[in-house]
């Protein structure tokens, strides 16, 4: 229940850009090669119809479909952050893990590192890394912050007034 004077959030004023300014704002042209391979993985089931509609918006906005693994994506325009409350930081003991991972996991680091998606950081907040095997048997990079979101959650739900019940 949310009574009446509560705060939901905050609007901020944007800046809305056209094609023309996309590739001047940091955002790269899209690849034709990338976006042949985006409407040759289009389902078989489309019809005519759809599929010319589906072809024309990728062309048209080919530059936002990310290009490979690293190509995550990133604007100027919003600022993002954790909102924590006052929670004391949480910084995880660091895990061992099997020696034949650890290459693997220095890899990783340094493809994401070199791709600008992680920077060195000292700070009092620590996660752990953790491997995750999938189904095909490949091992996926992954961070734990099942303790960090546990306290935005409450974070949230304090600021919002929105209460939780288990039965």
């Amino acid at each position: 229940m949310i009574t009446k004077g509560t705060c939901l959030g905050t609007a901020s004023p944007v800046t809305s850009i056209d094609d023309r300014q996309e590739t001047t704002a940091g955002i790269s042209p899209p690849d034709t090669n990338h976006v042949q391979k985006l409407i040759n993985g289009l389902p078989v089931e489309l019809t005519g119809e759809q599929r010319e509609l589906a072809e024309s918006l990728i062309c048209k906005r080919g530059s936002i479909f990310s290009r490979h693994e690293y190509d995550i994506g990133r604007t100027p325009w919003v600022k993002h952050y954790v909102d924590t409350d006052d929670h004391r930081p949480i910084r995880q003991p660091l895990r061992r893990h099997p020696f034949e991972h650890l290459e693997m996991i220095d890899r990783q680091v340094e493809e994401m590192v070199r791709n600008d998606i992680i920077e060195s950081a000292s700070c009092p907040w620590a996660s752990n890394v953790v491997l995750v095997r999938r189904k095909d048997g490949t091992v996926r990079f992954s961070v734990d912050y099942r303790q960090l979101n546990a306290i935005t959650a409450l974070s949230c739900r304090s600021h919002f007034g929105i209460c939780a019940s288990v039965d």
